[in-house]
């Protein structure tokens, strides 16, 4: 009897050193991890130009509904469009 209370009590040991084990394992693992970016789709920061800096190269491009509305007016034979 006592032995076999030995034999568990090795068993119930082992499983614990496991169990430690297995979480020190992610623990590690999760901080060996890249941290994910926090908010990948916020917009950009605006910088505000310094005085004789060059403009962006970019150029404007216009919103797609006001695009929309001059194609569609021009498909119309209208010449200008002022939104409202």
């Amino acid at each position: 009897m006592i032995m076999y209370d030995l034999m568990l009590n090795d068993l119930a040991h082992a499983r614990i050193a496991d169990l430690h084990r297995a979480a020190r394992a992610r623990q590690l693992a999760r901080l060996a991890r890249k941290p994910r970016p926090r908010d990948p789709y916020r917009t950009p920061v605006r910088i505000p130009r310094q005085r004789g800096q060059a403009r962006q190269p970019t150029a404007h491009r216009p919103a797609p509904g006001r695009r929309r509305a001059v194609r569609l007016l021009s498909f119309l034979r209208m010449r200008r469009y002022a939104p409202r």
